[in-house]
C-alpha cells in the first residue's frame, strides 16, 4: 500500500508538470495565431436607424490592419428608396476621398453611386466610414429591401508592404429594410468575420487536450511499468 501511494503521488506530480508545460506552449501558440497581419480582411458593419420615412445607415470600419485604397458601391433597390446624402466619417481620414459626381440633376440618386479612398501610405484607422441617408419613395411596395456596400472581388482593397502593392478581401454586413402596413423597420445582417478565429481556437484547444492526454498516458505507462516491476516475482 505504501508503494502504491508513492506511485500515485508520482503520477499526480507528472500530470501537473505536463499540464503546466502544455498550457505554456498553448499560450505562446495563441499569441502567434491571433496576431493581426496587414493582409487580414477589412470588416465593415452597417447600423441602421429609422425615422418617419427616412432610413439612415452608418457604415463602421470595425477592423482595419492597414489599407491604401478602397472602392465601394452603394447597392440598394431604387424602386423603393432614394439615396439623398452621404456623409464622410473620420475613418481613413489620411486618404483622399472622392465619390460619383453629385452635381447633376439626379444628385446622390445617380446610379451606380461609388466611393473611393486612395493614398500613398496605409491608413489603419477604424470608426465611422460613411453615413448614408435614404428616403422611402411614396407608393413603395411592401417588402424586404436589402442595402449594402458592394465591393469588387479581389480588387476593392489595396495595401502597401515592403514588396509593393497588394490586394486583400473585405467583409461587409448588410441591412434589411422592411416596408409594411405597420411602418418601416430595419435590421443589420451579420458579416462573416469570425470563422477563422473559431477554427484556430478549436485546433489549439484540441492540441492542448491531446497534449495533456499524451503526457498523462506517458506518466501512466511509467507507473504501470514501475508497478509491474515492484510486484515482479523473484524465485
Amino acid at each position: 500500500m505504501k508503494k502504491s501511494g508513492v506511485l500515485v503521488n508520482i503520477y499526480i506530480f507528472i500530470m501537473l508538470i505536463a499540464v503546466l508545460t502544455v498550457t505554456m506552449i498553448a499560450a505562446l501558440n495563441l499569441q502567434t495565431v491571433y496576431a493581426d497581419e496587414i493582409s487580414d480582411p477589412v470588416v465593415v458593419i452597417l447600423s441602421p436607424t429609422v425615422s418617419d420615412k427616412e432610413v439612415t445607415i452608418q457604415a463602421n470600419l470595425s477592423k482595419n490592419t492597414g489599407l491604401s485604397g478602397l472602392t465601394l458601391e452603394i447597392e440598394y433597390d431604387s424602386s423603393a428608396m432614394t439615396l439623398t446624402n452621404v456623409e464622410k466619417g473620420s475613418a481613413l481620414s489620411s486618404l483622399d476621398y472622392i465619390t460619383t459626381n453629385t452635381k447633376t440633376d439626379k444628385g446622390y440618386a445617380i446610379l451606380p453611386f461609388k466611393l473611393n479612398w486612395s493614398g500613398d501610405a496605409n491608413d489603419s484607422t477604424t470608426g465611422k466610414l460613411i453615413t448614408m441617408h435614404f428616403a422611402i419613395k411614396d407608393g413603395a411596395k411592401d417588402g424586404n429591401y436589402n442595402v449594402t456596400l458592394k465591393a469588387e472581388k479581389d480588387k476593392a482593397v489595396t495595401y502597401l508592404d515592403s514588396d509593393g502593392l497588394h490586394t486583400k478581401s473585405i467583409l461587409i454586413s448588410g441591412v434589411d429594410v422592411v416596408i409594411s402596413d405597420d411602418g418601416i423597420s430595419a435590421t443589420t445582417q451579420n458579416a462573416d468575420n469570425g470563422q477563422k478565429s473559431i477554427n484556430v481556437a478549436l485546433v489549439v484547444s484540441l492540441s492542448v487536450v491531446g497534449g495533456v492526454l499524451l503526457a498523462g498516458g506517458i506518466a501512466l505507462v511509467i507507473i504501470e511499468k514501475k508497478k509491474s516491476k515492484a510486484w515482479e516475482r523473484i524465485d
